[in-house]
């Protein structure tokens, strides 16, 4: 059975494929990485919290969200080097 760290990271990282495939859109991607987040949230806290803040942030609408394509591109970053 996987540990719940390697599933999370696996999901983030389909996420991350699906939408530089052009599958998903950016907010779609940040959507269901913020959900992973949530889903799980005490066994990933604190290590991944950053994703969870850009991810979380992202998936708003722009009048809303603090972040931009430079945030996503250092979410995608930070899954290259797991």
């Amino acid at each position: 059975m996987k540990k719940t760290i390697d599933l999370f990271l696996e999901g983030c990282r389909e996420n991350i494929k699906l939408e530089e495939e052009g599958v998903l859109g950016l907010k779609e991607s940040a959507y269901n990485i913020c959900g992973l987040c949530n889903k799980y949230f005490d066994e990933i806290m604190p290590e991944f919290s950053d994703i969870m803040d850009i991810a979380c942030d992202l998936e708003l609408p722009k009048e809303y969200s603090e972040r931009d394509l430079k945030d996503w591109s250092k979410l995608k970053e930070r899954f290259k080097n797991k």
